[in-house]
């Protein structure tokens, strides 16, 4: 989809995106228009109840005609908005075009918009000292305070409005002539590519200010250069990608309803899956397990609330009551994630070997514990449920499996893998093997270092190695498993 063109520059956004979002200011503006009405007419009415009425009553009054009549033209220009948004196809080649008024109307809004900032302004200090000036009357002056509320609301939606523009805003897009044609652009594409690279740095940066290590910094830079890339195409804004996932979504929704499905499945209808689901199913709860708190909660937040208490401890943060094991690392001082993962698991803490739930880009939370009924050690890791989980998840460009693995690990160098898990796993790798991982770890001697998994598998001979997870610790948990089963084969 082109995108609008407002101020000779090209935006974020297409001339068919603004139907729902005028539908929905419409039903707001209206609404507004309605409480005003209502506000104005008994705020005419103090005028016999009230003897402090001066110049700062009639200029209380004068707001409120001038915010009334301003919210009708709003709700008229954004239903015109609407209109002209909803004409046309998506790529429409007809001249004139269908949605040729929409930058007409947009600017209009932008004048309305600024209007209706600076009266907002002028009423916040008429009605403030309309206010004060009959403080000391005995009767509440009830439609004041309404006015004080909608006075709010009004800054609340106007700063909404501000937060649209400035996503929507594409600082270096090329400029578009009077005409409607590229002028010759003072800056290269390349250029542009590598200055929208650094400012999407820059934005990343802001999320996480508190990350600086240099694996943390990498791997903004490549992020930012991938979103640089995919929203670089002048004819290509992000209400397309979404459309086309919808898209993508309702034709799989078709696919797996349709009962003229002629896909041959992949095994035979003579092999029995009922062993291989039922082991699915078991080890499920391990997915969920590493998700700690939050997700035990919302599945049933009263009675879950209440059972975690069992599983507590209610003192860890004092040396005189920690656990000497050491075995959580990185979660709340009262380990309320190892108490969820107890009660999911319906199991005591004897069973974890580690519960490890620090958390950056790239290191993803995880535990070990002791199937004695399967007789397996599993190691368990969560999925996307941070930003730095999210930055994880974005860093999709490809690397070799063997990137950053031990020498001793024999891995085909062709094989490749997404970069953000692939670096996940070698962080959880380097975490049971001992190996350093920050330059805290490397400060460390080598025999202060515990390979725990070795260890583990020492304790727990002829105990099978199980590696689970669910969204992004699926995808951890299968290059690790592909890793560890090169290791220990």
């Amino acid at each position: 989809m082109p995108p609008v063109i407002l101020f000779n520059k090209e935006w974020r956004i297409g001339s068919d995106d603004f139907v729902f979002s005028a539908v929905l200011e419409v039903l707001l503006r209206v609404g507004s228009t309605v409480t005003l009405g209502l506000i104005l007419g008994f705020h005419m009415q103090e005028l016999a109840q009230l003897e402090c009425m001066g110049k700062e009553y009639r200029y209380t009054t004068g707001y409120l005609i001038v915010a009334l009549v301003l919210q009708i033209l709003c709700a008229v220009n954004l239903c015109l908005l609407g209109k002209s948004s909803s004409q046309g196809r998506m790529f429409d080649p007809g001249v004139p075009h269908p949605r040729r008024h929409v930058s007409t109307h947009l600017y209009v809004n932008c004048a309305l918009t600024a209007a209706e900032f600076v009266i907002t302004a002028c009423g916040t200090y008429f009605v403030i000292k309309d206010f004060l000036k009959c403080s000391a009357e005995d009767s509440f002056r009830f439609a004041v305070v309404f006015v004080i509320v909608i006075i709010i609301l009004t800054y609340l939606l106007l700063a909404i409005k501000f937060i649209c523009v400035v996503t929507a805003f594409k600082p270096f897009s090329k400029k578009i002539a009077s005409t409607g044609e590229s002028e010759r652009e003072p800056l290269s594409k390349e250029l542009r590519l590598k200055n929208e690279s650094m400012l999407t740095y820059r934005g990343l940066r802001c999320l996480m200010p508190w990350s600086n290590d240099e694996g943390t910094l990498e791997a903004f830079k490549e992020i930012s250069l991938m979103l640089a890339k995919t929203f670089h195409d002048d004819e290509m804004v992000p209400s397309d990608i979404v459309a086309g996932l919808l898209l993508l979504h309702y034709k799989h929704s078709l696919a797996k309803d349709s009962k003229k499905n002629n896909i041959q499945p992949i095994l035979s209808r003579d092999v029995d899956l009922s062993a291989d689901i039922e082991e699915l199913k078991y080890f499920y709860k391990y997915s969920l397990a590493a998700y700690g708190c939050w997700w035990y909660i919302i599945d049933a937040p009263c009675a879950h609330s209440c059972a975690l208490g069992a599983y507590m401890h209610w003192c860890p943060c004092f040396p005189c009551m920690r656990d000497q094991r050491q075995i959580v690392e990185g979660d709340s001082c009262f380990n309320m994630n190892l108490a969820a993962a107890k009660a999911l698991l319906n199991t005591n803490e004897d069973e974890f070997i580690i519960f490890d739930n620090r958390n950056k880009i790239q290191e993803v939370p995880y535990f070990v514990a002791v199937d004695h009924e399967k007789k397996c050690i599993v190691i368990s890791i969560r999925g996307t449920l941070s930003i730095a989980d999210m930055f994880t998840d974005l860093r999709a460009e490809s690397c070799a499996l063997s990137s950053g693995f031990p020498e001793d690990v024999a891995i085909d160098p062709k094989l490749q893998g997404h970069k953000g898990m692939v670096h996940a796993a070698r962080y959880i790798y380097s975490r049971l093997h001992g190996l350093p991982v920050s330059d805290e770890d490397r400060k460390k001697e080598r025999q202060d270092r515990v390979n725990i998994l070795s260890l583990t598998l020492a304790e727990f001979q002829n105990y099978s190695i199980v590696v689970t997870g669910h969204s992004l610790g699926a995808g951890t948990a299968s290059i690790l498993s592909f890793i560890l089963r090169e290791k220990y084969k």
